[in-house]
Formats: C-alpha cells, structure tokens, sequence
C-alpha cells in the first residue's frame, strides 16, 4: 500500500473525516466528494487477480441486488413525492420566496428495513418544480466553481433549510420566504406547525409534508 495512489486516497479520506466541523449536518458528510475518489483510488492501489468464475458471479450478484433495492425504493416513493410536488406546482406562484425545511430523523419515522437516505435529502426536492418553471435561484452548496449571484434571505428563490422542530421558527423567520414547505415524520410536523403558528397558516398538507404560507 506505499504507493502513491494509496498515500493520496488516505489524505482524501482523512479530510472528508475532519471536514465536518464547518458542515454539522449536512447531506455531504463524510464528504462524498472527497470520499468517494479516495476509495476509488484505494482499489487502484490494492493488487489484483484474476477474477475466477465464482467471484464474478457473487459481485454480479450483489451489483444486481443494489439495483433492485434501488428500483424497488424508487418506485415505492414515486407516488408520495407526485403528490407533493402536484401540491407545491398547485399552490406556489411563480417567482416567489420559498423556503423548504427538512426535519431530521434519527432511523427514519418507523421501524424499517434497510438503509434510508433520510429526510434532510428532501430539502432540495422544490429544485425540480423550479427547474420546470425556468427558475433557477436556489441556494446551492457553493463550491470552488459554484456561487450564488443573489442574497437568498432577501431575494425570491428557494432556502433550504435543515433543522430540527426547535429551530424551525428561527430558521425561517431569518428568511424572507412567503411560502414554507416543511418535510418531517407526523409527529415532528405537527410540532413545527405549532411553532409556527400563527405567523404561517397551513395551506396544504399531505403524507410527510406541509405547505404554509406567511400571513400579510
């Protein structure tokens, strides 16, 4: 393993594993960015062999169950996240401020198999309806090549906002947003309903979600 590929996969990976004291949180830590190249260069590094038969069959195989646990986890959110976004493009205008709020959840709302991607990954999903309606302010994990051209607490465009139900009123009071669209487990949705009452009235609601709109 003294080789420099591998010296240059463990100093990706012992950055990803520090970095993320600036990003408590968030949905790039351990940072994939850097992550995921670092593995990428330790198999390089690793020796190989042929592969026999046998050893092919059984990363076919675990390649082909990965794909199904994706399909089948795509096509069971198809229908939940259809009617959220039927109720965001119903409700929201054009060109106004939202603000999309993702309550985390430790294990997700309920006992299940298998790995989740966890609520906060909904925080981007209103990126969709805007792409549809030619809006493109959203503000985006700025990277060295990536950077906003316009202040998202005081301009039209989407915040999004990861927070627990405690936090959530301080969140989107530091916005400017007339819209909130909140993604959380039932229990966790009724709590940021009551915080944010009365300032925004629910206008909208359905399985895991909920759309408020800021009174005049």
């Amino acid at each position: 393993m003294k080789t420099p590929l591998a010296a240059a996969a463990l100093i990706l990976v012992a950055v990803a594993l520090l970095d993320p004291l600036g990003n408590v949180n968030s949905l790039t830590k351990p940072d994939q960015r850097l992550l995921f190249p670092a593995i990428l260069l330790l198999l390089a590094a690793m020796p190989w062999e042929r592969a026999g038969i046998r050893s092919t069959a059984a990363v076919a195989g675990v390649v082909a169950a990965t794909l199904t646990l994706h399909a089948i986890a795509l096509v069971s959110l198809d229908t939940p996240l259809q009617r959220a976004y039927d109720a965001m493009d119903g409700t929201i205008p054009d060109n106004a401020a939202v603000a999309t709020l993702a309550v985390p959840a430790d294990g997700g709302c309920g006992p299940q198999l298998g790995p989740s991607i966890g609520i906060p990954s909904l925080k981007w999903f209103d990126v969709y309806r805007m792409l549809t309606h030619q809006e493109v302010r959203a503000d985006l994990q700025e990277t060295s090549g990536v950077a906003l051209r316009f202040d998202p607490t005081t301009s039209a465009g989407l915040t999004a906002l990861s927070t627990g139900v405690s936090g959530a009123r301080a969140a989107i009071e530091a916005t400017s947003a007339t819209y909130v669209e909140v993604f959380a487990c039932p229990v966790d949705l009724v709590g940021v309903t009551g915080a944010l009452a009365p300032q925004y009235t629910p206008v909208v609601s359905g399985e895991g979600f909920a759309i408020f709109r800021r009174r005049p």
